[in-house]
């Protein structure tokens, strides 16, 4: 892998981090290496021909969705190759808009490259190289320029009814409540927010302005 490869497939997972459109998800799974990697991960046994093949049947389902919306389809819309590599996905795109993004990114190329036998004659001592270049760049903070820091999640159709009894309960704005339901969807329990009202719902931290210091 070139150097320019590695960087490559560093702003397809930024693109799909920020997105989990199905275009950004088709862009990252026809990185070989990527695929190789996740269709391993999931023991998916039938070949790499074969999986392809399956997700270009699903994506004439899948094309208009986010990947939330895929996984929430009825089974019988999509392959079934596919659902358990849309699952990991969905893992992976958590992991790497957490807080120790860097250490999943890092634990990511790892699996990805890190056991395999370096070979001089086919460019793998480069490869390597990129690799090392990529972990030291997630822990200096230049991947954040790739915005793998985190992404804008959007508001999805099945957060509507949640943030209107949230609205109603907790006396919450239209975007705090909105913002508050796909939080939850997502798992997260800190918010950072200037809106004191945030203190009083159970089970969610609030970090104010100040606490920025």
């Amino acid at each position: 892998m070139k150097e320019q490869s590695m960087r490559k497939l560093l702003r397809d997972l930024a693109e799909f981090c920020r997105e989990g459109s199905f275009r950004s998800m088709d862009v990252l799974l026809h990185q070989p290496d990527f695929l190789r990697w996740i269709l391993e991960d999931v023991q998916f046994r039938h070949g790499v021909s074969e999986w392809l093949g399956s997700w270009s049947e699903s994506g004439y389902h899948t094309m208009e969705a986010d990947l939330e919306s895929v996984l929430r389809m009825p089974a019988t819309m999509i392959r079934p190759g596919v659902i358990p590599v849309l699952q990991k996905l969905a893992q992976l795109r958590k992991a790497l808009g957490g807080a120790d993004w860097p250490g999943e990114l890092r634990k990511l190329l790892l699996a990805m490259f890190g056991e395999r036998e370096l070979d001089e004659n086919r460019g793998e001592v480069e490869a390597a190289k990129s690799i090392d270049e990529a972990l030291t760049e997630a822990e200096s903070g230049t991947a954040r320029e790739l915005r793998l820091a985190g992404w804008v999640e959007p508001v999805l159709p099945g957060d509507f009814l949640p943030a209107l009894e949230l609205q109603q309960s907790h006396g919450l704005l239209t975007n705090d409540s909105l913002n508050l339901a796909a939080a939850r969807r997502l798992g997260l329990k800190n918010v950072a927010s200037a809106d004191p009202q945030f203190d009083r719902i159970p089970g969610l931290s609030l970090y104010r302005p100040e606490d920025v210091g």
